[in-house]
């Protein structure tokens, strides 16, 4: 389905950087086409170009569509990055050195007899970035990579490529291999259940690699006192591959490692994950006015979206917050709680050094709220990088249970 019925012909737009790949000169008079990219802004990307010569339609409500909304609207800037972009096919492409401006004629469907120009690949993601501009906090700072081909040859084995190229991801093979029936089994009969999503395009809330993360943030054999699990937050693949390969070693008892009973806590899990999440503005706070500072202003915050401009929900059960969190300040707070972990490898079990770890998170949480904003001038993604920061936080942590077990 197009972005409109009767979408442009020729579009003129300012472009960040431009770069032309011509024909290799082996393939001189073999092959035709001329290819260009292009890194574009959000809000110079436009509005009317057609997505007809795309074989799929683009349906936002899936677990790709919403995947991809949500990471047009959030506030990281490295979407340009992660996102592989948007292929078009056009008539031809011109670019003005001078105003740093891009025009891309896309035929006319009145003189073509059958769609050729527009959208060929990443129509999801103009369709999220179009139909979303107006929820984007910085869209100043959001950009898209364009790739343009023209004189396409065999315009059906390019469509057919680029929208195939798809593999099935690690975490579905693993589910298919039966390493994931553990975490399976574990969530029967809790919240979660239902919410987890296990293979590639299921329509479930939760990817099962977040969970992963967290019971790798967690993993006391994995990261000690002295280590700093920033791959949860470095990249949910890196973190994969790293319980994958204790999976592996395993030999298919992975219930008998220490992921069997994180796995059980995983409900848990995730409440105090989201505890974080929807506490934070609180802690801020907090902590702001201890120091003097009565102004705080928590929605000003560099990685912080307040609900008053778009709703906001945690990352797991979809609660409606107060404020969405950039993850490179939620991850450190709860990556520290592995102080208060006991780990006993004999009998394979795991419990809390407190009652109640809510509680001991509002007590805490203004001293490592500080700490999360405070390290990097509240910058989320360096925070969420900074092994320095889970240390001090760990520390922090483990403080604090001592002096609470000296009150018992």
């Amino acid at each position: 389905m197009s972005i409109n019925t009767k979408p442009d012909t020729t579009v003129t737009f300012k472009v960040e950087s431009m770069r032309t790949f011509p024909i290799p000169k082996e393939l001189l008079g073999e092959r035709h086409e001329k290819q260009y990219r292009a890194l574009v802004n959000f809000e110079a990307l436009p509005k009317n170009i057609s997505t007809e010569v795309n074989p799929r339609d683009q349906k936002m409500t899936t677990k790709v569509g919403r995947s991809l909304i949500a990471g047009v609207t959030n506030t990281e800037t490295d979407f340009y990055l992660n996102n592989r972009g948007i292929l078009i096919s056009a008539k031809s492409v011109k670019y003005n050195p001078n105003t740093s401006e891009i025009t891309i004629d896309l035929g006319s469907p009145d003189n073509d007899a059958s769609p050729q120009y527009g959208i060929i690949d990443g129509g999801h993601t103009y369709r999220a970035i179009i139909d979303n501009l107006k929820r984007v906090i910085n869209p100043e700072k959001k950009f898209v990579q364009l790739e343009i081909i023209t004189n396409i040859d065999n315009l059906v084995a390019l469509n057919s490529a680029r929208n195939s190229s798809v593999s099935v991801s690690e975490p579905a093979l693993a589910n298919l291999a039966g390493k994931l029936d553990f975490i399976k089994q574990y969530l029967e009969g809790s919240p979660l259940e239902n919410l987890v999503a296990y293979r590639d395009n299921e329509d479930k809330p939760i990817d099962v690699v977040e969970l992963v993360r967290l019971m790798l943030a967690l993993n006391p054999q994995e990261f000690g006192e002295n280590d700093a699990p920033t791959v949860v937050y470095n990249g949910a693949s890196n973190a994969f591959k790293r319980f994958e390969k204790a999976c592996d070693s395993a030999n298919g008892d992975v219930e008998e490692t220490v992921y069997g009973p994180l796995a059980k806590m995983l409900p848990q899990l995730v409440a105090i994950y989201e505890h974080i999440e929807s506490n934070m503005g609180k802690y801020y706070s907090q902590y702001k006015l201890s120091n003097g500072q009565n102004n705080t202003r928590f929605g000003g915050v560099s990685g912080i979206t307040p609900s008053n401009k778009t709703q906001q929900y945690t990352s797991f059960t979809r609660q409606a917050i107060d404020y969405g969190v950039a993850s490179g300040y939620v991850f450190p707070i709860f990556a520290s709680l592995r102080a208060l972990l006991k780990y006993d490898a004999a009998e394979n079990t795991i419990h809390w050094q407190t009652d109640d770890v809510p509680k001991f998170l509002d007590i805490v949480g203004p001293q490592l709220a500080e700490k999360a904003f405070e390290s990097h001038g509240n910058n989320a993604n360096k925070t969420g990088k900074d092994p320095q920061v889970y240390k001090d936080m760990y520390r922090i942590v483990e403080l604090a249970m001592f002096k609470n077990l000296s009150h018992v």
